[in-house]
């Protein structure tokens, strides 16, 4: 008899938002990689698919649906390794105002290509929708 090994993982939390709605409670089955179901801890136990699978208690803690960036400044992608260890507005200051101005100052149409080329091939695997360029 062949087992079939099933790359299984299953969260479960005090407290989730499921369409939109708070609920307490609450189970993840994530199956090769994708959530598969969510439901009740028990109805999540219970199902086939859950034997097996790797438990995540994050009791105390709530789950809540991910956000995506859709969008994306091209410019700032010149920028990229300019202070990246400093918090945003230490960055804000001393990489984009102090940097960014500069951008258009010299080619702009050299800048604007070498922004959108980088930005462009950044953000395609994250699916964002809109690219802008305006330093």
């Amino acid at each position: 008899m062949t087992k079939t090994i099933i790359d299984a993982t299953v969260v479960a939390a005090d407290a989730a938002i499921v369409d939109g709605e708070a609920r307490g409670p609450t189970a993840v089955l994530a199956v090769g990689g994708e959530i598969a179901r969510v439901g009740d801890p028990e109805e999540i136990a219970a199902d086939p698919r859950a034997a097996g699978a790797r438990r995540v208690d994050w009791s105390g803690r709530a789950l809540i649906p991910g956000t995506v960036n859709a969008h994306n400044h091209g410019f700032q992608s010149l920028l990229r390794g300019i202070g990246d260890d400093l918090p945003f507005l230490v960055w804000r200051e001393r990489a984009l105002y102090r940097h960014g101005a500069n951008l258009g100052s010299r080619s702009r149409l050299t800048n604007t290509w070498a922004a959108s080329k980088s930005s462009v091939t950044r953000s395609a695997p994250a699916s964002h929708t809109c690219q802008t360029y305006s330093p």
